[in-house]
């Protein structure tokens, strides 16, 4: 056998040999890398109690109340428009519809920090752009406003995450606040599973991963119905 030969058979070899060794541990690295990062997000979802039993009135003069979202995944906030931070949630509320226009079982749930009713509510949703059915402008009572935060989602302090990720929270709530600056994530049976800085990318895309992983998986036959539907 030439010189040439026996280089060109072993040039072959390794290259089966990588293909055959190095593509299956490619794989499982990237599997493992994967599976890593899901579990990292799993992890990040906490049990913070149910949100209490309320009434108000969306912008539609309706009443809603804590059965009416439930069975449904929650993107809940509290507002005040005279706050920088209202234009970064309402600009968000159209991001993550926009990404998740197509699931109905998704609702964002906009509370009224001040007085407002439902005349004013409706005039908030048509000029943000927020009309969809999934959307709710919420107000009513302040004291039902207030034991919202200070019975249910509290004021989280996202700066000191313990070591298992778990956000402290504050009960202390005198009196409604007049800045609410973040995103709670609800699930289906109204338990709060993490909060989110309105004022941090980084934050507001980790709700976007989360949402990812935790609504639940809708089968091609589901999605092609729906598309029927729509024609």
């Amino acid at each position: 056998m030439s010189t040439k030969t026996s280089t060109k058979k072993i040039i072959q070899n390794l290259a089966l040999g990588l293909f055959l060794i190095g593509l299956p541990l490619g794989s499982w690295y990237y599997l493992k890398a994967g599976f890593n990062y899901h579990k990292e997000l799993m992890s990040e979802l906490k049990d913070y109690g149910r949100i209490p039993e309320f009434t108000l009135v969306n912008q539609n003069g309706k009443t809603v109340n804590r059965s009416s979202i439930e069975g449904k995944t929650a993107i809940l906030s509290f507002f005040n428009p005279n706050n920088e931070s209202y234009g970064r949630t309402m600009e968000y509320f159209r991001k993550y519809f926009s990404q998740f226009k197509e699931r109905e079982d998704l609702i964002y749930v906009a509370v009224a920090l001040q007085p407002t009713d439902a005349k004013q509510l409706a005039a908030l949703a048509q000029k943000e752009e927020l009309n969809a059915i999934q959307h709710y402008f919420l107000a009513g009572d302040q004291g039902v406003v207030k034991s919202m935060i200070k019975e249910g989602v509290q004021i989280p302090d996202l700066a000191n995450r313990g070591e298992d990720m778990t956000i402290p929270r504050s009960s202390s709530v005198i009196d409604v606040p007049n800045e609410y600056p973040y995103f709670v994530l609800i699930n289906e049976s109204g338990m709060i599973r993490n909060y989110y800085d309105i004022n941090n990318d980084q934050s507001l895309t980790r709700l976007i991963e989360h949402l990812a992983l935790t609504l639940p998986r809708r089968s091609e036959e589901e999605a092609v119905l729906k598309r029927e539907k729509e024609k």
